[in-house]
């Protein structure tokens, strides 16, 4: 039994044994680990290894065995593309074994010298493509929800991704951005709504174009699912937080490629119980749809903003699935799968409702896949790609189209500043555009034909049109032109901008020129588009910065304003059409109209072809205007025939009870319009008569007689009314000042020019004004149209010829015919009689002020600033000498000096009180003049006045000039101190001639032989300094000749006469003094600078002139250890900073003896300058001077336009210590807040490197400098709060506080009146409302006291412009309002202190002040009140102290 149970138990043992056995040998294998083909991006590959990048991850999978195991196969490169300049981004396809995550990280543990970066969740930014030869358009292409943003596009069975591998090749000038982001499903911690997803997206994108500087280059968004919500809020988010001001992403952006964008929701209600539970369970709650439901809050929101805030704005092509797609669901294990119910994911109406607008039918495009496989296209002949690359290719051209005219149109309407204001006002001028108001309006039903006419359509159809509105003097050029600027001037749509001049021969000279025109002109085009003439504006900056205000030094001249405006008009056509309308172009004169045409002829052959449409209306005469060749004509007397018998019929009717009965009406009507011709103003004037003889009785037979006898031609018709006149003397007296006065006279200015006579002694003006010739106001208009023949009219303010013909009249014979001399007589002889009226008239000014009496204001102005103009082209009359002596009470020297008193306080500032008369002589260059006052008549001798053709045979000073008329001038010595006399400031004569030019004086006075041609001033300066001074080169010659004027001679300071012409920049005179061989042009005055140390931008040519003499020092030092190089660079010449920099003997780095480079005296005034030192690659950026400060210090202070591309390219060097602090313990960032540099500022910040909240020596923090400079620094204030590194309470070295100091200073903009500062609004802009900033933070203590124990209400209420302040701190409720300093004083006291009346009133208001027994002696007597207010408030004080009231009253 034993052994049987002993031989079981042993088969039983074989049984399993082999059982065991043989399950073991059919036991599977275990499965290797399967390979599959990865995608990965290899970042910071340096941009000049990209070629060696292949070969170069070779090596490095090549030389570690676990790489080389896990990676049998060759990789392949898809992509290689540039990230930035310095490097480049790749995408690779590795077949592995690995995950991609273990991948990567083998990759980035291998040993190698490369420091590539390798990922597979391809999150930011990848550049997948970039076209090698031109960019114009980027693409940027966003995935939808929880998948890898490479995946998403890839198609499974040919593993091509179609944006990377299909684009390329059918779309050139692009570049393809991929944007990846993190939407990890199942297990997410993450919180992030679809708002915040698009906000990254925005940051992200608009951060990455910005580094590659391409924030302008236009975008197409390609979105899938989700992706498609992400860019609509991307789009929001950047409208809402840039505005429309500043280049963003919603502007570079105008198409968009939608593929199944669940607008209105995503059916898959799987996945809320896939994220159940889970932080991201809202954001997907935002995004799901029932099917029966509607979407959610957030999607309605998103579309309901979207189409407000882009209305039009973009053009959306939308595809939408049609194959049904399988929905997730849980498998046998637990886990998600897609195997769930098939749907479509996004229904057509979801995806086609983008927001916009309805999207047309032609951009819902059907693509027959499932959600995921729209945008997975296999091929490039796939249907689906073959749809989409086409209306991408459409899309991209209109994308183009259309961004760069968003972005045209922003550049033009770019804030305007206070330089652009500035700018504007420079070049306005008096009656710029008074003209056009004086036009008369058309007549009713008149001027209709011009839309119709044949040429002005043609004209409107153009491209680049010409059009020529000719016709006769007095035709209606200015009328019809008139019309057709207010009525026909969008003649190329709504859109048109139009832009007009009116030629005025008979106003301001600015009015008759063609500065005028281009000043009128560009003032128009900066009002309307500030960003179309930045040239314009930074010159003007320039010149203001390194010369002076506009009109004291420097004036706009013609060429530079012809410049302006041919770089500006076209950005203008590049979005708008635009159309000029210029009347009148005869009365600017014909060479200056032959030159605008010409102009214009160029502009329009120049203008690029692509731009809107551009086209001229010139009105003019028919000669002497020439059109020149192309231009479209409408001659106005073939076509107003029916205008002017429109304008006669409706003025007969308006007579037709005087003149009878209509058939007589009808024949006066045939008459005048048979004899006008086309003329209208010829018509309008006989009108005028025969309503006139209508008025008086005159028969029928005599008015058709006097229409037959009136000449058809009007210079003929006015030279009848001069002879027919009858007050000949009376009518020359006002068409002189009417004709030929400098500037258009006033009613009133008239009036005393008229009654005032010259030849009779000055009288008061009582006797004046009850003289039977001053013209009283109720009578002036009759009288003026009696006198004047009905030819002179009054328009607005001023007295004008009825039209320019009447002025070319009376200039080329009228007066002559009036006056009964010769023309050229007759005019000299005019303006003499006008100048010695100005002078009578100061006369009777000065006459008036010794009586006390009021000024008689109405020709006081004119006379003084005009008198020497008709001076000047009077001095030719025969008697005008004598009778100027006669006027001033000449040798008398008491009136001459009352009426330089006169002008001095009107315009001749510079004149010394003790000038005399042959000082104004010389200035004026009264030539005549002076030869008379050369003449023995003066002296008394018995020889007769040249002008009485005397045939003494006196010793002759002058013997060899002539009077004017012919007869030779006989003269005797006066005295060598007259013609030699120096006034206060030790001027002669022959100096005032040198500086002003006036030539003919001073060959005059030298040939005298009675002056010192080396007299010295009280400067030291000879008349030929001053003559190199301001380029009075034909005097400066004349000096010269004499051989007697020491060329190279020194004034008080050193300076040569080349050295001041070299300043000035006065070329030909430097030029003129270099040829005489006798100055040394490098000579040093008493500082040790030399002429070329004092060149200036005006004139680069003149450095360029010294230098190519070969004798001067390009880089001499002066007294201070300053080089030429050094002070260019500190007034901003660029120009002479290359020629002294092109010599190559300059040390761009040298130091003068404060230890200052010239790169650290650019400041921040010339980015250029800075450029041109830095492109040396000579200069240390980071030098300190004597203080320790660096050039970034000096260039972050706000100094110009210009005050962030200083430190901008100081910075971009990389080798500036940000944050240096100088011997005051001050940092770049401290020097910027305290000059209210914000831009400067924000650069230093945004490099992370810059402490916030350094402290100076002092204490004082940036904080506390920018708080210190009112509104000035409200931005930076704000900037620094934001930082959230700042302390808001910080107490500086006094222990003052930001609080402390904005109190002080901040004020609202307002005026003194009656001693107090009134504010003129009583509200502020947060932004810049320093005070309320601080206060808005809670951390800034109300009632800190600094070391004299003063608080913020003490300092506030001590200025006298804090009112404002006051009532802030106020409103806190947590002031101390009877707070005592140190020396016991309140702010109540330091109020009254300073006359602060409404802050007293204010802080009584308050009902918190407290007054005590030492009320004298804690509020003392205000010294800026007035006695009663002082009684008031001391009366206000004593109740207060006593109980009596609890405010003031």
């Amino acid at each position: 039994m034993e052994i049987a149970v002993k031989l079981l138990m042993t088969v039983v043992t074989i049984v399993i044994t082999a059982w065991v056995l043989t399950g073991r040998l059919r036991q599977t294998p275990k499965k290797q680990p399967q390979s599959e083909t990865w995608t990965l991006r290899v970042d910071d590959i340096p941009t000049n290894e990209a070629g060696d990048f292949h070969s170069n991850l070779q090596t490095i999978i090549d030389r570690d065995q676990k790489l080389k195991d896990a990676v049998p196969a060759l990789f392949r490169c898809n992509s290689i593309t540039p990230r930035d300049d310095r490097s480049s981004c790749a995408t690779v396809s590795i077949t592995s074994s690995l995950s991609a995550e273990e991948l990567c990280t083998l990759l980035e543990r291998a040993p190698s010298k490369h420091c590539y970066t390798f990922s597979c969740t391809f999150d930011g930014i990848t550049p997948l493509y970039e076209d090698p030869s031109r960019v114009d358009i980027d693409i940027i292409v966003i995935p939808g929800l929880g998948c890898n943003a490479i995946g998403s596009w890839r198609n499974s069975k040919t593993n091509k991704i179609w944006i990377r591998d299909f684009l390329p090749q059918d779309l050139p000038n692009i570049r393809v951005l991929l944007y990846g982001y993190d939407t990890t499903l199942p297990g997410s911690h993450s919180k992030q709504s679809i708002a915040d997803l698009g906000n990254s997206l925005m940051e992200t994108v608009t951060a990455f174009r910005s580094k590659t500087q391409t924030l302008r280059r236009p975008i197409i968004f390609i979105g899938h699912s989700l992706g498609g919500l992400l860019i609509k809020e991307a789009l929001l988010l950047s409208r809402r937080k840039f505005g429309e001001t500043k280049t963003t992403i919603s502007r570079a952006t105008f198409g968009i490629l939608f593929f199944g964008v669940p607008n209105h929701g995503l059916r898959n209600e799987q996945l809320r119980t896939l994220v159940d539970g889970q932080p991201n369970k809202a954001f997907i709650n935002d995004l799901l749809v029932d099917d029966d439901s509607e979407a959610s809050g957030f999607l309605k929101r998103l579309s309901a903003q979207f189409a407000e805030s882009f209305q039009g704005y973009y053009h959306i092509i939308t595809f939408y699935e049609r194959l049904l797609s399988p929905t997730l669901e849980r498998d046998q294990t637990g886990g998600w799968s897609r195997t769930g119910r098939r749907c479509l994911m996004v229904t057509e109406q979801s995806a086609a409702s983008t927001g916009i607008v309805a999207t047309a039918g032609e951009d819902k495009i059907p693509i027959n896949a499932d959600h995921s496989g729209l945008v997975k296209f296999g091929s490039r002949n796939d249907v689906g790609y073959l749809v989409v690359q086409e209306r991408l290719r459409e899309l991209v051209e209109e994308t183009k189209q259309k961004v760069s005219q968003r972005f045209a149109e922003s550049d033009l309407y770019s804030p305007s500043s206070e330089t652009h204001q500035a700018c504007l006002r420079s070049l306005a001028y008096e009656a710029m555009d008074s003209r056009l108001d004086t036009i008369n309006e058309e007549s009713d039903g008149t001027c209709e034909w011009l839309a119709s006419h044949q040429n002005f359509v043609k004209w409107r159809e153009q491209h680049r049109g010409l059009l020529w509105i000719k016709g006769k003097p007095g035709s209606g050029k200015s009328t019809i032109t008139k019309y057709a600027l207010k009525r026909l001037s969008k003649v190329y749509g709504p859109e048109t901008q139009v832009f007009s001049f009116f030629f005025h021969a008979r106003g301001h000279e600015l009015q008759k020129s063609l500065i005028g025109f281009f000043r009128s002109i560009l003032h128009q085009i900066l009002q309307r588009f500030p960003g179309s003439l930045n040239d314009l504006v930074d010159t003007f900056n320039t010149k203001r910065m390194s010369i002076s205000e506009p009109g004291k030094n420097w004036h706009w001249n013609l060429q530079p304003l012809q410049e302006f405006l041919r770089l500006g008009l076209p950005k203008i056509l590049t979005r708008f059409p635009v159309v000029f309308f210029i009347d009148a172009l005869d009365e600017c004169g014909q060479r200056p109209a032959l030159d605008l045409i010409e102009y214009f002829q160029r502009i329009l052959q120049c203008l690029p072809p692509k731009g809107r449409q551009f086209g001229i209306c010139f009105s003019c005469r028919h000669y002497p205007i020439m059109p020149g060749n192309g231009g479209l004509e409408v001659v106005l007397e073939k076509e107003n025939q029916r205008d002017i018998c429109l304008f006669v019929k409706s003025r007969l009717l308006m007579n037709n009870d005087l003149i009878g009965n209509d058939k007589a009406n009808d024949e006066l009507f045939g008459l005048i319009v048979w004899r006008a011709r086309g003329v209208f103003l010829w018509a309008m004037l006989v009108v005028r008569e025969i309503s006139r003889m209508a008025i008086e009785g005159e028969s029928m037979a005599a008015m058709k007689a006097e229409i037959t006898r009136m000449p058809c031609d009007l210079n003929t018709f006015y030279e009848d009314l001069v002879k027919n006149s009858k007050n000949h003397s009376a009518m020359l007296n006002l068409i002189q000042w009417i004709c030929l006065s400098e500037t258009p006279l006033m009613k009133s200015e008239l009036q005393w020019a008229l009654v005032v006579d010259p030849k009779s002694p000055p009288k008061s003006v009582e006797e004046y004004l009850a003289s039977e010739n001053f013209i009283s106001d109720d009578r002036f208009e009759k009288r003026i149209k009696t006198l004047s023949c009905g030819l002179v009219e009054i328009q607005a303010f001023y007295i004008q010829f009825i039209h320019h013909s009447v002025k070319e009249f009376f200039l080329g014979q009228g007066l002559a015919l009036l006056a009964q001399r010769e023309t050229k007589e007759a005019v000299a002889a005019a303006h003499s009689r006008m100048s010695l009226v100005c002078v009578q008239y100061m006369n009777i000014c000065c006459n008036d002020r010794v009586v006390r009496r009021p000024l008689p204001p109405p020709l006081r102005t004119y006379a003084a600033r005009n008198w020497s103009f008709h001076a000047i082209l009077g001095q030719d009359a025969r008697d005008f000498p004598k009778e100027f002596l006669d006027a001033i009470q000449w040798p008398d020297e008491g009136p001459l000096q009352n009426i330089l008193v006169l002008l001095r306080s009107s315009v001749f500032r510079n004149f010394p009180l003790d000038t005399r008369l042959m000082h104004l002589v010389a200035r004026f260059d009264l030539h005549k003049l002076c030869l008379f006052l050369a003449s023995p008549p003066l002296l008394g001798d018995a020889v007769s006045h040249p002008s009485e053709k005397s045939n003494c045979h006196c010793s002759s000073l002058l013997h060899n000039a002539e009077d004017g008329h012919g007869t030779a001038v006989q003269s005797l010595p006066i005295k060598k101190a007259y013609f030699d006399l120096k006034d206060r400031n030790g001027r002669t004569p022959l100096s005032w001639a040198a500086e002003y030019g006036s030539l003919e004086v001073a060959k005059l006075l030298l040939k005298t032989g009675q002056v010192d041609i080396e007299s010295r001033d009280e400067i030291g300066q000879t008349p030929l300094s001053r003559a190199a001074k301001y380029g009075s080169l034909e005097v400066a010659r004349l000096l010269l000749d004499t051989g007697r004027a020491e060329a190279d001679s020194r004034d008080d300071t050193g300076r040569t006469p080349l050295s001041w012409a070299v300043e000035n920049g006065q070329l030909e005179a430097a030029r003129l003094l270099l040829d005489t061989g006798r100055v040394e042009p490098d000579s040093r005055d008493d500082t040790g600078r030399s002429p070329l140390s004092h060149a200036r931008g005006r004139s680069p040519e003149v450095a360029q002139l010294l230098i190519n003499t070969g004798k001067v020092d390009v880089d001499s030092r002066d007294s201070t250890g300053r080089t030429p190089l050094s002070w260019v660079a500190k007034h901003r010449f660029p120009e002479i900073a290359r020629l002294l920099l092109d010599t190559g003997r300059v040390d761009p780095d040298s130091r003068d003896y404060t230890g200052r480079s010239p790169l650290s005296h650019v400041e921040g005034r010339s980015p250029e300058v800075a450029q041109l030192l830095i492109r040396t690659g000579r200069v240390d950026v980071d030098s300190r001077d004597d203080t320790g400060r660096t050039p970034l210090s000096w260039g972050v202070q706000r100094l110009s336009v210009y005050d962030e591309e200083v430190p901008k390219l100081l910075l971009d060097t990389g080798n500036v210590e940000v944050d240096s602090r100088d011997d005051a313990g001050r940092t770049p960032l401290s020097w910027a807040a305290s000059s209210a540099a914000d831009g400067s500022a924000e650069l230093l910040l945004d490099t992370g490197r810059a402490e916030a909240d350094s402290r100076d020596n002092a204490g004082r923090t940036p904080l506390s400098w920018a708080s210190s400079l009112s509104s000035l620094g409200a931005r930076l204030v704000r900037t620094l709060l934001d930082t959230g590194r700042v302390e808001v309470d910080s107490r500086d070295g006094t222990g003052r506080t930001p609080l402390s100091w904005a109190a002080e200073t901040f004020h609202l903009q307002g005026k003194f009146t009656n001693g107090e500062w009134v504010p003129t609004s009583w509200t502020i802009a947060p932004s810049r409302n320093t005070v309320q900033m601080l206060l808005d933070t809670g951390r800034a203590d109300v009632n800190s006291r600094d070391d004299t124990g003063r608080t913020p209400l003490s300092w506030a209420a001590g200025s006298p412009k804090s009112l404002f302040t006051v009532s802030m701190l106020l409103n806190t409720g947590r002031v101390d309002v009877n707070s005592r300093d140190d020396n016991g004083r309140t702010p109540l006291w330091w109020a009254a202190r300073h006359g602060s009346w409404l802050v007293v009133e204010k802080l009584f208001n308050s009902g918190q002040v407290k007054i005590g027994s030492e009320l004298q002696s804690c509020v003392p007597v205000a010294v800026r009140f007035s006695k009663a207010r002082r009684e008031e408030l001391l009366k206000v004080l004593s109740a207060e102290s006593k109980g009596e009231s609890s405010g003031h009253e």
